[in-house]
Parts: C-alpha cells; sequence; structure tokens
C-alpha cells in the first residue's frame, strides 16, 4: 500500500480522495446517467464494466466503514493518512460541514489488521484512472 515516492503518494491521495466522494455509493450507481457537464461521464471508472467494478468495491468499503461507525469519504482520508510516506492529506471541501466532516477522519487510526481487512475486500481491485479528452 506505500508508494515509493511522495509524488505517487500525494497523486494517490488525490485519486482516492476524488473516487471517494465521487462513486460514493450513496451518491452513484451503475445505472447513473451523468449530465452533459458532470466531468464524471469523462472517466473510464464512471462506465461499463469498470463502473459496476468500482462501484461494487466502493459498496464494500462503505459498508466496511459505515461497521466501524464511519464513512467512505473518512475511510478514504484515513486510508492516505495511514500511509507512513504521507504527512499531511490534501482534502478539498465546499462548506464547513464537510471541513467538519472530513477533520473526523483525522484521528481515525487504522491499524494494520484494519488495513488487511480492506485489501481483501479490494480483493486485488486497483482504479483505473484515465480521463477522455
Amino acid at each position: 500500500m506505500c508508494y515509493p515516492t511522495a509524488c505517487k503518494t500525494a497523486s494517490a491521495s488525490y485519486r482516492t480522495q476524488f473516487y471517494a466522494k465521487a462513486s460514493s455509493p450513496a451518491n452513484t450507481s451503475p445505472a447513473t446517467k451523468f449530465a452533459p457537464d458532470d466531468e464524471r461521464r469523462l472517466f473510464n471508472f464512471f462506465r461499463g464494466d469498470t463502473f459496476r467494478q468500482t462501484h461494487a468495491v466502493a459498496q464494500r468499503l462503505d459498508d466496511w466503514a459505515r461497521d466501524h461507525g464511519r464513512d467512505i469519504a473518512q475511510l478514504a482520508i484515513a486510508w492516505v493518512l495511514a500511509n507512513p510516506a504521507v504527512s499531511a492529506a490534501l482534502v478539498g471541501a465546499k462548506s464547513p460541514a464537510q471541513v467538519q466532516h472530513n477533520a473526523r477522519a483525522a484521528d481515525w487510526r487504522l491499524t494494520p489488521a484494519d488495513l488487511a481487512e480492506i485489501e481483501t475486500l479490494m480483493d486485488g481491485f486497483r482504479m483505473p484512472w484515465g480521463k477522455d479528452d
């Protein structure tokens, strides 16, 4: 789960946060039709079989997080912060409520057992990252 360079870690942090917010089972499903002005329609992981697979993984991770009293966005932040190469997570928010919600992830320390469970839930899945122009 650790990336060898800070650059890759920062990139992974951004992708993890973007994916967690955008593909949250509460926000999307494989039947979702994105509006023409919604950038998610441009990303490969929001289409076809890839979307079905990413949504299934997101659902498992969201269920796991909720079993621990959190949600998938907080899990994404805690997962990034669990990487020893990371000293800070860059997290966006559009409202004070989102800032407060995201900040609650800062005290969630994922244990090695938690991280192993998360890897099991992911079942080897790695998010494909591609965007159409």
